[in-house]
């Protein structure tokens, strides 16, 4: 029993004295990543040549972004209130820049993956639905904004905790680490995240 619980205790998210905020805004990074690291495995298994040259760049422009938004975000934690991230202008643009380049991606490998029109109606690539890519529920400024007013007051320590722990949790993978068949990138085991599912070919 010890061990059972031990071991559910290292699947849990690092953040201190969790909330249903911070919860939530994590759920909603590592929701809008893994959709991106789904949506490279299915580029490298469709696409060829210039198309997945193309897909790689678009992955990588998204995965350095995404990294400085995280790098950025986990600062302003470190910082608590000497950093007002609410009024900052450079993360607004750290954050649109993320978010728009995730954008990006996913929908080119999307249109790139969609079946011609003789082919079966309804499924893109490897089941995924034929309807706008939602990376984030929420404006990606907002979900850092939620989790820096969570963590301003508190003591140093406690930040210095909550800054590592988003770190870990929201960080991407280079491109040539994610989307192999033998592990396949998935939100954690307690979040209940929806994922693409990519059953296999029949082919």
């Amino acid at each position: 029993m010890a061990a059972a619980v031990a071991l559910l205790s290292l699947s849990l998210p690092l953040f201190p004295q969790e909330t249903p905020t911070t919860r939530s805004a994590l759920a909603e990074i590592v929701e809008a990543r893994d959709r991106c690291a789904e949506y490279s495995a299915i580029a490298k298994q469709e696409l060829k040549g210039d198309r997945l040259v193309k897909a790689r760049g678009l992955y990588i422009e998204a995965y350095s972004s995404n990294s400085a938004w995280v790098a950025t975000v986990k600062a302003a934690i470190r910082e608590g209130t000497a950093k007002r991230l609410d009024t900052d202008k450079i993360y607004e643009r750290v954050s649109s820049k993320a978010a728009a380049a995730s954008q990006e991606f996913a929908e080119y490998v999307k249109t790139e993956t969609t079946p011609s029109p003789a082919a079966k109606s309804g499924t893109v690539g490897y089941g995924a639905p034929i309807s706008p890519v939602l990376i984030l529920a929420s404006p990606l400024a907002d979900i850092g904004i939620k989790l820096w007013k969570a963590y301003r007051e508190k003591v140093t320590a406690e930040r210095l905790a909550a800054s590592d722990g988003f770190a870990k949790d929201a960080a991407w993978k280079p491109w040539d680490e994610v989307g192999s068949k033998s592990s396949p990138s998935r939100p954690d085991a307690d979040s209940a995240l929806p994922t693409i599912e990519r059953p296999r070919s029949t082919r």
